[in-house]
């Protein structure tokens, strides 16, 4: 330790970027000025790292660690299982051993920690190398992250092994956007087609997923619910996007229709306890006319990119989805006809 005038003045040590930011400022939160063990030039006290490395530095992956520490969290993991997969990332549940830190323990010089705690892993292909946009795009995840409503990104952390950075998310075991799904629509969206440029166009066109037909007796009398659902659904996928809900909207509104769902599930069952009621659900949306069960074998959910034409159409809204002819009937259409033609705009009418 040194005195610079009456201040402290302590030497930020090259090792300590592999504290977190919360682990800097409480080692060094005695110090009034910290110079940098490299350069000698001071350290900024407001994020614990010297600016002037910082600004000469080219790796990104040491840049990342001089901003935010290495992640010992990783470690702390295990109990991997598989949730999903896709063409950009995988996600995974695991058991984060000591959980969350809560706060400081002067007592113990330690971190109190939350405990086990289950968390998401959602893993990034190909993302051993990260750039500053990036880095900002998790600041922003983590800073939405606690408006209700929204899954909590607690941070980031990096596979062990290959190297690639995963986002650390709270585990939700159902969430309305599962609930949405399994209860509107049973089956996945565009199950019963293959997932080609044909459908590209007609989503361009105005094609959407099937909802439930809510003017069934059936839906009506007992599903009210779903009448909401469908018409939040329906503003969220608007070509037009003045017409779509706000993040705020939509989080109000969902809530409010898991609310309906929450106590007409209750009063059905209270009145007769043997009644199942997500069971009658199942059972109604399955005889649905707007459902299909079975799923076509070129219907693809795995995530990726997709080789497209540059003249696509621009979105627009079909007003009448039972009317809606595909893009792919009109160019059966001309091949019947034996009129070729490289233009995907002359398929569309």
């Amino acid at each position: 330790m040194k005195y610079h005038g009456s201040l402290k003045v302590k030497i930020f040590e090259i090792s300590d970027y592999g504290l977190n930011k919360d682990e800097r400022r409480e080692k060094y939160k005695d110090y009034y000025v910290l110079l940098c063990e490299k350069c000698n030039q001071e350290v900024n006290k407001r994020d614990y790292k010297c600016n002037y490395c910082y600004n000469k530095e080219t790796d990104p992956n040491e840049k990342f660690r001089m901003r935010l520490g290495s992640c010992k969290e990783c470690h702390q993991v295990n109990e991997y299982s598989v949730g999903s997969k896709g063409g950009f990332a995988k996600v995974y549940s695991a058991e984060w051993i000591d959980g969350r830190i809560k706060r400081w323990n002067p007592l113990s010089n330690n971190w109190e920690r939350n405990g086990q705690t289950k968390i998401a892993l959602k893993v990034l292909n190909d993302s051993e190398n990260i750039s500053e946009d990036f880095l900002n795009e998790i600041k922003v995840l983590i800073k939405a992250s606690y408006y209700p409503g929204i899954v909590k990104c607690f941070g980031i952390t990096r596979d062990p092994i290959s190297l690639n950075y995963a986002l650390v998310l709270e585990y939700v075991k159902n969430d309305l956007r599962i609930i949405m799904n399994e209860i509107v629509t049973v089956t996945p969206p565009f199950n019963n087609q293959p997932h080609d440029h044909f459908l590209v166009l007609d989503i361009c066109r105005g094609l959407r997923p099937n909802t439930i037909r809510t003017e069934t007796t059936e839906t009506s009398n007992s599903l009210n619910f779903l009448k909401e659902l469908n018409k939040l659904i329906e503003r969220c996928w608007d070509a037009n996007s003045i017409n779509r809900p706000t993040s705020g909207e939509v989080c109000d509104i969902s809530l409010d229709i898991l609310n309906d769902y929450i106590n007409q599930k209750q009063a059905e069952e209270q009145k007769n306890p043997s009644y199942n009621f997500d069971e009658t659900i199942d059972t109604t949306l399955k005889k649905n006319p707007s459902i299909t069960i079975e799923t076509h074998s070129e219907a693809n959910y795995t995530s990726g990119i997709l080789d497209l034409p540059p003249n696509l159409p621009e979105p627009t809204n079909w007003p009448n989805q039972q009317e809606f002819i595909s893009s792919r009937i009109y160019s059966q259409d001309l091949l019947a006809k034996n009129l070729r033609s490289e233009c995907l705009e002359c398929m569309v009418y």
